[in-house]
């Protein structure tokens, strides 16, 4: 005690020794934060009046460190990419929200920053790939952005929008969670670190009730999947999906994965219903709608009107 004691009687006459010898110091009347004007590129300015304005988001693009997970080693998004990326992620996600259910409710619930990142964030560990992530209902990123291709939406819609809608549905999701009636479906089959092993078998996963092998890490997920799969799926392919699943996991089964997807399905359904205004269905088709039209749109010109 006495040592503390006397450590804090010297730090006082210490700092006072600091304090006065800093009385007679002229303040320096140069700012020390940046206040020098922010200059935009042709983009910049197109972000700005097609999603600060309008939505309260903020997509970044350029590569800065404290955005990035540090855990990767990642390379930065292409400029040009970007803006084909941002335009496309505009007309096909955040104006399928907004025409079904509001500019309101984006702007509540959209996340407030975007990031980009040119490739794709490895997990070497389990083999598997991070396509997005979803952090605290602010922030989603996206990766891969380098590797677009405007012209293949199978593709797009597996690398990137599959990954906006999942990691969108867990916003809301964290806003307000569902109903715990969605966990007990497949509750047998969650496995949060083995469910990559179950990829190449359709048959497996669909039957326990997950319309994706990374449903089935965990409930939040499966309740994810769910919703972005739902609207990025062709009706053909969720036909697969459902076809795949029609039969009993194991003999104690007493529902087949078929019949438990399209009870999760009437679950989502009524959660996004209820809780958030969206008709599913008709957002379906929207997405479906909006699909079409890309290759019509100008993903080069960021003129602003």
């Amino acid at each position: 005690m006495k040592k503390i004691a006397g450590y804090f009687i010297i730090l006082f006459f210490g700092m006072n020794g600091v304090l006065s010898s800093c009385v007679n110091d002229e303040l320096d009347e140069k700012s020390i934060f940046d206040t020098d004007p922010v200059e935009r590129n042709e983009f910049d300015t197109w972000l700005l009046y097609n999603y600060v304005y309008p939505y309260n988001i903020q997509v970044k693009y350029r590569f800065d460190t404290y955005e990035a997970d540090r855990q990767y080693n990642v390379v930065p998004a292409d400029y040009a990419t970007s803006v084909r990326m941002a335009k496309i992620v505009k007309h096909l996600w955040i104006e399928s929200y907004e025409e079904v259910a509001g500019l309101d409710f984006i702007r509540a619930n959209a996340p407030r920053i975007l990031h980009f990142i040119g490739s794709l964030q490895y997990n070497p560990q389990e083999g598997t790939v991070t396509l997005g992530v979803a952090e605290g209902g602010i922030k989603i990123t996206l990766t891969f952005v380098n590797s677009l291709d405007a012209t293949n939406l199978d593709m797009m819609n597996y690398y990137y929008f599959n990954t906006m809608h999942h990691e969108f549905a867990h916003i809301l999701q964290q806003k307000n969670p569902p109903p715990t009636e969605f966990n007990e479906f497949s509750s047998r089959y969650y496995s949060p670190t083995t469910w990559f092993n179950r990829g190449d078998y359709p048959e497996v996963y669909t039957s326990m009730g997950f319309v994706s092998a990374y449903a089935g890490s965990e409930p939040n997920e499966d309740f994810v999947e769910v919703i972005a799969r739902y609207l990025t799926m062709t009706q053909a392919t969720w036909d697969a999906i459902l076809a795949a699943g029609d039969g009993y996991a194991d003999s104690a089964a007493t529902m087949t994965g078929k019949e438990i997807i399209l009870r999760k399905l009437e679950l989502v359904r009524e959660y996004m219903r209820v809780i958030w205004g969206v008709d599913l269905d008709r957002l379906r088709e929207v997405v479906r709608r909006r699909s079409a039209e890309l290759p019509y749109l100008d993903l080069e010109d960021i003129t602003v009107n």
